[in-house]
């Protein structure tokens, strides 16, 4: 009867040690995996913020000595990006457009500016408008490699990553032109600036940031 009962503990124990080393290997495992998906989950909310959002706030554009800040109105989608640079009416009623950017296959600027529509619509400046508008296709498709280096170079344009999977800045470098994103805790753009050749273009300051079937008006 001792004998039998010392042969089941001895099975007990070598069962207990079967399911112990099943676990730790297991555990092992979820541990490679749960250091690799968080950043991919971090990545792809990312990417879903950028795919399409309407945004306003004010925007304080430079131009040489001048330097004006004005109400803006940012929205994208999959198809389009418009810019709307206001001018609020009597006690902020009734904003009209004193400047608007429309970004689809081509660039469309209302009103006609002699110095931005000369450049406005080069190689370099569409396959930037192109970028910014896939961008949340480009994130995805492109994960693996953005996860491991925190960088996507595509041509001219480079992509570059926080820690944290945010989109910190999108740089041409034959343009010489950059935009930097600013967040706050919650993952939420608050602030982009525009430098050219090292010079503040445009600082644009985030009030109210959405995110769901966002509109983008034609420029006529």
């Amino acid at each position: 009867m001792g004998k039998r009962k010392l042969r089941n503990t001895k099975n007990y124990s070598s069962i207990l040690l079967c399911i112990f080393f099943v676990l730790l290997t297991s555990c092992s495992y979820l541990g490679i995996s749960f250091q690799k998906n968080p950043k991919r989950i971090l990545l792809t909310e990312c990417s879903e913020k950028l795919r399409e959002f309407k945004c306003e706030g004010v925007a304080e554009v430079n131009y040489k000595a001048f330097s004006i800040r004005k109400d803006f109105v940012l929205r994208k989608n999959t198809e389009a990006v418009r810019l709307d640079i206001v001018e609020s009416g009597i006690f902020g009623l009734s904003p009209t457009p004193m400047f608007s950017l429309y970004i689809d296959s081509l660039i469309t600027i209302k009103p006609q500016i002699k110095f931005l529509k000369k450049n406005i619509n080069n190689k370099e400046t569409k396959e930037l408008s192109s970028t910014f508008i896939n961008i949340h296709k480009l994130i995805l498709d492109n994960s693996k490699k953005i996860i491991e280096d925190g960088i996507l170079k595509i041509n001219d344009i480079e992509l570059i990553f926080s820690d944290e999977m945010l989109l910190q800045q999108i740089k041409s470098n034959k343009e010489k032109l950059t935009l930097n994103f600013l967040y706050d805790f919650s993952g939420n753009i608050t602030e982009l600036k525009v430098h050219k050749a090292e010079k503040s273009v445009m600082n644009i300051k985030i009030d109210k940031i959405s995110y769901k079937k966002i509109d983008v008006p034609i420029l006529k």
